[in-house]
């Protein structure tokens, strides 16, 4: 039967077989080689200690390492899956930059197309720009023409107009100054045409100074051939004007041969006299 390091040592260290050993051998060299032995199995027996911990620890790191590299092969495979999955997701890039390089040659080729109907459209473009120069010179030439000819006419139509103004000035003065007379005991004395100096030089129809039976009083009268809103309201402004520089009472008549209905309403409504040429002979 073998007899280990350990059970020799438990046998050399009991007391009793120490005893024994130095009633039978008697020698004082044996004992004290016998206590080197003991001494160097100590220190055997410390180192083996030492490096059992040391194997213990080093099963340890051992372990640890396993686990740490268990888990970088997990991470390995993880990443050599999403290599994987990268892998799919760049050949399927690839197919979508390959159609789109596909889309992007026929849209160059459209391009080149485009290109050339815009050379064709400039060529139409500066056709036209050339046409619209010879409208516009021919239409130069026809508006000069009829700028001459509408002067003409207006020049025509004025004389027409003073013609007729100067006709319903005639009724005014004979028939208008009677009517005052008639309907409102009013003497008066008429100017027409008048300039008042007071608004520089405007030109009235007829202008002068009245005496009534409540005293002196300013006449301010106007005749049109026609009279719509508008004109009752421009009359209207004038007698403004005109009551603003005199210091008697003013009394204003706006006479038309034809008056319109809705100049009669504006009338009324700013208390402004409006009569017809007919009207003043009665």
């Amino acid at each position: 039967m073998a007899v280990t390091s350990e059970d020799f040592l438990t046998q050399v260290r009991n007391p009793s077989t120490l005893e024994e050993l130095k009633r039978l051998l008697g020698l004082p060299e044996i004992v004290e080689a016998l206590h080197q032995v003991e001494e160097t199995l100590c220190h055997v027996e410390r180192r083996i200690d030492r490096l059992s911990e040391a194997i213990f620890r080093l099963t340890e790191a051992q372990a640890r390492t396993d686990q740490k590299l268990e888990r970088l092969s997990e991470k390995v495979d993880a990443l050599a899956e999403a290599q994987a999955r990268t892998d799919q997701k760049l050949e399927r890039l690839s197919e979508k930059v390959e159609r789109l390089s596909e889309k992007v040659e026929r849209l160059s080729e459209k391009v080149d197309a485009i290109a050339e109907a815009q050379v064709r459209t400039d060529v139409t473009v500066k056709g036209l720009v050339e046409a619209q120069a010879r409208v516009e010179t021919t239409l130069e030439r026809f508006m000069a023409s009829s700028e001459k000819s509408m002067e003409a006419i207006r020049k025509e139509l004025g004389a027409l107009s003073e013609t007729a103004g100067l006709n319903v000035e005639d009724i005014v003065t004979a028939d208008f100054p009677e009517w005052l007379e008639r309907h409102h005991k009013i003497s008066a004395t008429l100017q027409c045409p008048f300039l008042l100096s007071e608004l520089g030089d405007e030109e009235l129809d007829a202008f002068g100074e009245g005496q009534g039976p409540n005293g002196k009083v300013m006449i301010l009268a106007e005749a049109k051939n026609r009279v719509r809103t508008r004109e009752v309201d421009a009359f209207w402004a004038k007698a403004e004007r005109v009551r603003a520089v005199v210091t008697e009472p003013l009394f204003p008549v706006l006479i038309g041969r034809s008056t319109y209905p809705d100049a009669k309403a504006r009338a009324a409504e700013l208390g402004l006299t409006l009569l017809s040429t007919s009207a003043l002979r009665r």
